[in-house]
């Protein structure tokens, strides 16, 4: 199924060339995208807190051509450096999507792409969110300006913008919207959807200012990719009794984020995290990503709440490092604790200061 129409291509759209660029930013999961069906179709509802300074920058161009077989021609370079790797896979997407319903057009164009981010690839923030979110608002703003089928900016933009970012990654599609989304089909959200994300407008102001502070517990290249962990869900013994709870915390967890005085989000989010990584541990192969640093650090964050009563969580991705969240108004408190109980189990003694943002920006397009 696709929400978009086949163009046809005209002389004059084979003649335009243009630039946009974009920057999106990477996000991180409350209630834990975990096993997916084809097309990149979640098997559970997510949501997300969308992040600030984490973000990619893409500045992209187009030139049209004469058809050529084979899908569109890609030069891709980050940092202003070649990067092999990052070009086949972004090339890979784009030949995929050019063979989607609406994307034909695809096959008559040359694409330039220069890329940065403002964090490192080994930072334990999803790469591929912010920079597949970045690259789908990047191809929909050079069809609403060849095309005139979209407005830049209106809702229906983002919400196909985050169709494509699905395609691209399954988390990426979440990376599109401000501070909170959902993605997935809930009785929480209305208009929750398995195909795009879903904004959560009603998100608590409160919540709008938290902070997040990524400890960087372990920088090394996890055993197993997250496409591997998704896989391994599909046979894994536990797969439906983890659906239908995520569902359910998807639907508890919506409910304390509109709340102005929240209750058992950090138990819920906590639970999640840990659930996530006793999911890998439980699968065939089983996988553990946790170190005993990030343990450690668990412990005494537990530990330092419940001394003090200051509302703090913490949470984990597929890796070992963990995301500390905490409200603007605890944050002297809270890095204060992180510089002198925590930092000693942080590789280099690496932390990342970040917060939940206010989404994608378009950007003035450069050379970078």
């Amino acid at each position: 199924m696709s929400i978009f129409t086949n163009l046809k291509v005209n002389e004059q759209h084979i003649l335009s060339l243009g630039q946009v660029a974009w920057s999106a930013p990477s996000n991180i999961a409350l209630v834990k995208y975990w096993g997916k069906k084809s097309e990149q179709i979640p098997c559970n509802p997510s949501v997300s807190f969308t992040l600030d300074q984490a973000r990619t920058s893409m500045h992209f161009s187009w030139q049209g051509r004469t058809y050529l077989k084979g899908g569109p021609r890609l030069k891709f370079l980050f940092d202003s450096r070649k990067a092999p790797k990052f070009e086949q896979k972004i090339q890979d997407f784009l030949v995929k999507l050019a063979d989607e319903e609406g994307f034909s057009y695809l096959y008559y164009f040359d694409l330039t792409i220069n890329a940065r981010n403002t964090f490192p690839h080994s930072a334990g923030i999803a790469s591929s969110a912010s920079s597949m979110a970045a690259l789908s608002l990047c191809l929909l703003s050079m069809r609403a300006e060849i095309f005139k089928d979209l407005v830049v900016g209106t809702p229906d933009f983002y919400r196909k913008s985050s169709y494509v970012a699905r395609l691209a990654s399954g988390s990426a599609c979440r990376s599109i919207y401000p501070y909170a989304a959902s993605w997935g089909k809930s009785p929480a959200i209305k208009e929750g959807h398995d195909l795009w994300a879903t904004p959560i407008t009603q998100l608590s102001e409160r919540f709008k200012t938290f902070k997040d502070a990524i400890l960087l517990i372990d920088s090394g290249i996890k055993k197993v990719s997250s496409t591997e962990g998704h896989a391994l869900m599909q046979n894994h013994p536990h797969a439906h009794s983890r659906f239908e709870r995520a569902k359910q915390n998807t639907s508890n967890l919506i409910q304390s984020l509109k709340d102005s005085k929240p209750r058992n989000w950090i138990a819920l989010v906590e639970a999640e995290a840990l659930e996530l990584h006793g999911l890998m541990m439980t699968s065939n192969p089983p996988y553990i990503l946790m170190r005993p640093n990030t343990l450690a650090c668990i412990e005494k964050i537990q530990a330092y709440r419940q001394n003090t009563g200051i509302e703090m969580g913490f949470t984990l991705d597929a890796g070992a490092n963990i995301h500390l969240l905490y409200p603007d108004s605890e944050s002297e408190e809270v890095e204060s604790f992180i510089k002198d109980d925590l930092l000693e189990h942080c590789e280099d003694e690496q932390v990342i200061y970040d917060q939940i943002g206010d989404g994608p920006r378009q950007e003035v397009y450069s050379e970078l």
